[in-house]
């Protein structure tokens, strides 16, 4: 028997899997001993369950956010080759700091304790860079088809902060592909696991109502969450956020998946919106994500909708960096509400065809054992975690649902997987619109 802390003020707890073999079960129970009088819960599951967080943790943690944003900032963060990643701790909600065991660690330390985020900050010693790790993932992910050849099938392939090693969902989860994975590989930076790692892309809504979320006439403007569509009057996709180059061109964006290059994109009313200039579908690619330029741009607003049709919210701030365990939500013109989910991992998806999406962001809401979250006609819908009461981070562009299976092909979490903010960056040269237009 093992047990856990839990902070009295906190609302949610995240409880690693014990090491049991697969196929055997164990039972995990939460018990209150304070005075806070919370009840206890008791949960079955299996040793293939990724951890996950329940859905009670507040949207704008605000502390969490600056601490993310101070440590993200520092010398001995920022672009150095020692950091070894973040993620939210599983036991009082503070911001773990990975850093490499070597002889810079003591001043690479020191530096983060002088952040103002100090007390909600919890530095830690890590054999593996964040660079060593992320190298041995993107190779696993490459040589998916030699492996796949040879009997062992690898479905995904990520980083896990916390247990500094690899995590790699493969098939089949046995001793032999253990072992064999850690002859090539490296007996103490993996992390193997039976199940499996699922994704639907989430596009295109076949019923093609565009039905609530259509602009007014009569107050024209483009923003955020509205309907799109490839024929006028219909919605195919979920709009994302306003996006700018650095020659000032505005851009409305979707998923990549949605549309190819050079087509007519209009909103629900029929009114032509502008052209797809530019677009991934994710196949093979860092990013589903696409351009759509803007008859328009000076209609373009930094505003979102951000839970159901009526409520907007502005777009104020863009993510630089993926943190296991914060809570992002998005509001899909399909769901026509707003879904939130915890960053689970980031890493490659290797698709049935054998081709890769890298750098996929993945978020799991364990309240939900769905396979369809995210459901058709919620592709490109913008990425977000609230700031203050009218203001929003933007995370990224929506791709479609992801669900995570045991052996037996039981949904134990679904969620959404969905490209970050610093892919659709790099590969499109935008940055999203976060001050009003005038």
């Amino acid at each position: 028997m093992s047990t856990q802390t839990v902070c009295g003020s906190c609302t949610w707890a995240l409880f690693a899997g014990p090491q049991v073999a697969n196929g055997e079960r164990y039972r995990a129970a939460i018990t209150p001993t304070g005075m806070d009088g919370r009840a206890g819960g008791t949960v079955e599951t299996g040793s293939a369950r990724p951890a996950a967080l329940s859905a009670s943790i507040p949207a704008n943690d605000d502390a969490l956010d600056r601490a993310i944003e101070d440590v993200g900032n520092r010398p001995a963060f920022r672009g150095s080759p020692d950091q070894a990643g973040l993620a939210v701790s599983m036991a009082d909600g503070k911001l773990i700091v990975g850093l490499a065991d070597n002889q810079r660690y003591t001043a690479h330390a020191a530096d983060i304790a002088r952040t103002g985020s100090a007390a909600q900050v919890t530095v830690r010693p890590m054999k593996y860079s964040t660079a060593t790790l992320q190298a041995l993932s993107d190779r696993i992910a490459r040589e998916a088809r030699e492996l796949r050849s040879g009997g062992i099938r690898v479905t995904s392939t990520s980083v896990n902060v916390l247990a500094n090693k690899v995590t790699v969902e493969a098939i089949p989860a046995t001793a032999a592909t253990v072992d064999a994975l850690a002859a090539e590989y490296g007996p103490d930076t993996l992390i193997v696991r039976g199940g499996q790692v699922h994704t639907r892309q989430a596009g295109n809504n076949p019923e093609g109502q565009p039905a609530p979320r259509i602009p007014s006439s009569l107050d024209m403007s483009w923003y955020g969450g509205i309907w799109v569509g490839d024929v006028p009057g219909s919605g195919d996709c979920t709009a994302g956020y306003i996006a700018v180059k650095k020659t000032g061109e505005r851009y409305l964006t979707t998923a990549g998946h949605c549309y190819t290059v050079g087509t007519l994109v209009f909103d629900g009313a029929g009114t032509q919106i502008g052209r797809v200039t530019e677009a991934l579908d994710g196949h093979g690619d860092e990013a589903d994500g696409a351009l759509i330029s803007l008859n328009s741009p000076d209609l373009a607003t930094n505003q979102i909708i951000a839970q159901a049709t009526s409520v907007w919210r502005n777009v104020t701030d863009e993510a630089e960096r993926f943190v296991p365990g914060t809570r992002v939500c998005f509001s899909g013109a399909e769901s026509n509400q707003q879904k939130c989910a915890f960053n689970a991992n980031q890493g490659e998806i290797i698709f049935d065809d054998g081709t890769v999406q890298h750098d996929v962001s993945i978020a799991y809401n364990p309240q939900f054992p769905v396979d369809d979250y995210a459901p058709q006609g919620d592709s490109g819908a913008a990425v977000y975690r609230s700031l203050e009461r009218d203001e929003l981070r933007v995370y990224g562009i929506t791709n479609g649902s992801a669900w995570y299976e045991d052996d037996d092909g039981t949904i134990l979490t679904g969620g959404f997987y969905y490209s970050f903010t610093t892919n659709i960056q790099e590969h499109f040269g935008v940055t999203a619109l976060t001050t009003p237009v005038p």
